[in-house]
């Protein structure tokens, strides 16, 4: 039978993992803005799947999360989204996952930065002829 498939559907569209990576890098602070505290669980979970870290570096994060002051919080979310920027650096369509997750989150930040994300992703492309 069919295997039942827990990843994202990823858009059609090849992306370009070094304008993907600069857009991530570009964006961080709006990113950590949007992502609240107790979402920094979720989102380890979900880098973990994706194998952007190992589930190590996921418990740790997870376990420390309660015990740290927000401005630690904050630097840890910092350190995982430097992981997601080196992923998408090596797989482009790790870009479409992440904007996939903002969408999720359904919150009118998330929405906002996930579209401008796609919008600063779409103006550093190269125009199709």
């Amino acid at each position: 039978g069919a295997t039942k498939s827990t990843t994202v559907e990823l858009t059609s569209q090849k992306i370009d993992k070094k304008i993907a990576s600069h857009v991530l890098a570009e964006n961080i602070s709006s990113i950590i803005k949007c992502c609240k505290e107790f979402e920094l669980t979720e989102l380890a979970e979900k880098f973990m799947e994706m194998h952007i870290i190992t589930r190590e570096e996921m418990e740790d994060l997870v376990k420390n999360i309660k015990k740290n002051s927000r401005r630690m919080n904050i630097y840890q979310m910092k350190q995982l989204l430097k992981q997601l920027e080196r992923a998408v650096s090596f797989r482009g369509e790790i870009f479409s996952w992440f904007l996939k997750i903002l969408e999720d989150y359904d919150t009118e930040a998330s929405q906002e930065v996930a579209r401008k994300l796609e919008a600063d992703y779409e103006k550093m492309c190269p125009s199709k002829p």
